[in-house]
C-alpha cells in the first residue's frame, strides 16, 4: 500500500489537479487510487496540513478549516486523524493500490512539521511517493502578488518577503531528506514541459497512476484577475490607505498618540470588500498587470545558484531549469502593482452582469466617500451602473 502525497506549489495547478482528483475519483477507485475522507476538506487534504503543523501555528487556512483555535485543540486533533486514516486504510479494499493526497501549503513546511507528517505515513503504508511542482520564481512571485490582491492588498514588500523567505531548494531538501531522493518527483510547472502539454498527464506519470479514457480533463482553477480588475483594486487600496491616514491624523488621533506615548506603525493590510472581490473573480479573469522586464530578471537571477543545484540533482537531461523568455514582461514599470492605469469604468461596465445590489452600493459609498449615498445618488447608481465594479471605478474617478 502506497501513500501518494502531492505537495503543491502553490499557483502551480494544485486546484487543477484537486479538481481532477475529485471528478473522476469513481473512476480512480476502479483503478485501485483511493482519496482520504479522514484527511479531506472540500477537495483537498487541507486537515493533512493541520496536522502537520506546529501547535502555535493557528492563522492560517489549514487550522482555521480544521476548527482549531486554540493549542491546546491540537492533541485532539491529531489523535482523530491518527484513528480515522488508520481505519481507512484498514478498511480499504484487496486491490487498493494507494491513498492519494493533496494540499499545496505542503511543500513549504517546516523540517520538524515534515517529520512528523512522513512518521504518521510510515506507521500506515508501506512506501512513501512525493510529487512536487517549482515554477519560475517571478512568475511565481506575481501570481502569488496577484492571488494576494483578490482578498487584501499585499503591500509594498510582498515579493521581496517571498523573495528572502521561499527557497525552492530549502523546501526540497527537507522533503528529500524524509522520504529519499528516489521517492521524491520534482516537475517544473510549465505547459510547453508537461507530458502531453497536459498537467493532468503530468501528474498521472509523476505519481504513477495509469491512463484511463475514461478520464476527463481538468478545467483551469484559480486564475487570476485582469489588468482592470486590478488596477480598480489597488485604486480602492489608495482611497482607503487615504482616509485612513486621514483619520489618524485627526485631532483625536493626536491626542491619542500625545497620551499613549508616539510609536511607529507597521504597515497594516488592506481588506477588499467581499461583494466587489466575488465579483471580480467570477467575471474579471485574466494575466493582470505586468512589472518591468528588469525586476523579472533580477528576480530570476537571485535564484540562479539554486535553480542551478536543483537542475543538476533532478533535472540533469536540461540544459536550464526554467526558461529564459521574458518577453511578456513591458520594458518599463517596476515591481508588480507600481505602474497602475487608472480605473477604466467603460472596461468595468459589463452590461450582462448582474446589477448592482443596493446594499453593496452603500458600502460602496461609505467606503470610498465616507458616507452614505443620497436618495438621488443611490438612484443614478442603480440605474447607470451595470454591476458592482462599476459603481466603485465611478466613485474612485470622482475623487481622482
Amino acid at each position: 500500500m502506497k501513500a501518494i502525497v502531492h505537495i503543491g506549489d502553490m499557483k502551480c495547478g494544485s486546484k487543477s489537479i484537486q479538481h481532477w482528483l475529485h471528478q473522476d475519483a469513481a473512476v480512480l477507485r476502479e483503478l485501485g487510487f483511493h482519496g482520504s475522507t479522514t484527511t479531506r476538506f472540500d477537495i483537498y487534504d487541507s486537515r493533512l496540513a493541520s496536522y502537520a503543523i506546529e501547535d502555535e501555528s493557528l492563522a492560517n487556512e489549514p487550522r482555521r478549516e480544521s476548527g482549531i483555535v486554540s493549542a491546546a485543540d491540537v492533541p485532539a486533533h491529531r489523535d482523530e486523524i491518527e484513528r480515522g486514516l488508520a481505519a481507512e486504510v484498514a478498511a480499504l479494499p484487496a486491490d487498493a493500490r494507494a491513498l492519494v493526497f493533496s494540499h499545496e501549503m505542503l511543500l513549504s513546511l517546516e523540517p520538524a512539521e515534515v517529520d512528523r507528517l512522513v512518521g504518521l505515513l510510515r506507521g500506515l503504508f508501506d512506501e512513501i511517493g512525493v510529487v512536487a511542482y517549482i515554477r519560475r520564481q517571478d512568475k511565481l512571485f506575481l501570481s502569488l502578488w496577484g492571488q494576494r490582491l483578490k482578498t487584501h492588498d499585499p503591500g509594498p514588500g510582498f515579493c521581496e518577503c517571498l523573495r528572502d523567505k521561499r527557497s525552492y531548494l530549502r523546501m526540497l531538501d527537507t522533503w528529500e531528506r524524509a522520504v529519499g531522493r528516489g521517492r521524491l518527483a520534482v516537475r517544473v510547472f510549465d505547459k510547453l514541459a508537461f507530458r502531453q502539454v497536459d498537467i493532468q498527464a503530468d501528474f498521472r506519470a509523476a505519481a504513477g497512476i495509469p491512463a484511463d479514457p475514461r478520464f476527463t480533463r481538468p478545467a483551469l482553477r484559480n486564475e487570476g484577475l485582469d489588468a482592470a480588475a486590478q488596477s480598480l483594486l489597488l485604486a480602492l487600496r489608495d482611497r482607503l490607505v487615504d482616509r485612513r491616514e486621514r483619520a489618524r491624523r485627526s485631532l483625536a488621533a493626536r491626542l491619542r498618540r500625545i497620551f499613549g506615548g508616539r510609536r511607529s506603525r507597521p504597515w497594516e493590510s488592506v481588506a477588499f470588500p467581499r461583494p466587489l472581490v466575488t465579483h471580480l473573480m467570477r467575471n474579471r479573469p485574466g494575466s493582470g498587470l505586468m512589472p518591468s522586464r528588469s525586476w523579472a530578471r533580477e528576480i530570476v537571477a537571485g535564484c540562479a545558484a539554486e535553480n542551478e543545484i536543483i537542475r543538476a540533482r533532478y533535472f540533469p537531461d536540461r540544459a536550464v531549469l526554467f526558461d529564459d523568455d521574458f518577453s511578456a514582461y513591458p520594458d518599463e514599470g517596476g515591481p508588480p502593482g507600481r505602474a497602475v492605469p487608472p480605473c477604466d469604468t467603460l472596461t468595468l461596465r459589463q452590461p450582462d452582469c448582474a446589477a448592482a445590489d443596493p446594499e453593496h452600493v452603500e458600502e460602496a459609498y461609505r467606503l470610498v466617500l465616507g458616507r452614505d449615498p443620497g436618495p438621488e445618488e443611490r438612484a443614478t447608481a442603480r440605474r447607470g451602473a451595470a454591476n458592482i465594479a462599476e459603481v466603485y471605478a465611478m466613485l474612485l474617478n470622482r475623487v481622482a
